[in-house]
């Protein structure tokens, strides 16, 4: 997967206080070669990767990364992305699916047509798990 740096003026997240760690999984689907990989992050940021056909690759965020996750899974506002309506308008050929979920928190994002655009905490956390582990 293509890696990005990280943007101007994103301020890394950290978790509320008393806020518990949670798991969180991000499955991606389909794509020209219909694409079907999970990454499953534990609480403590270690994280296993599965997609058809490969073994299992297990690895570890680093402290950084396992906080902005935490800080990000926290934020009310990504529980408000759960709710807005996902876009039917435009169907998306050979794209991808992004469904993450984060504790009781779950968004689904087609990655055509601007489906990030309305959710930004969504957006960072698949940039990170992107960047950090090889889904």
């Amino acid at each position: 997967p293509a890696r990005r740096a990280p943007s101007k003026g994103e301020q890394p997240a950290t978790a509320p206080p008393g806020s518990p760690p949670v798991k969180v999984t991000l499955v991606r689907s389909g794509g020209f070669a219909g694409v079907q990989q999970q990454v499953v992050v534990s609480k403590t940021g270690r994280w296993t990767y599965q997609t058809r056909g490969d073994e299992d690759k297990q690895g570890r965020l680093t402290n950084a990364q396992t906080q902005r996750l935490r800080g990000w899974a926290a934020d009310p506002k990504f529980a408000d992305e759960a709710g807005y309506a996902r876009s039917t308008a435009t169907s998306c050929r050979d794209g991808y699916q992004h469904s993450l979920t984060a504790g009781d928190v779950s968004v689904t994002v087609e990655d055509c047509a601007g489906g990030f655009k309305d959710r930004p905490i969504s957006a960072k956390i698949v940039n990170l798990l992107r960047d950090a582990t090889p889904v």
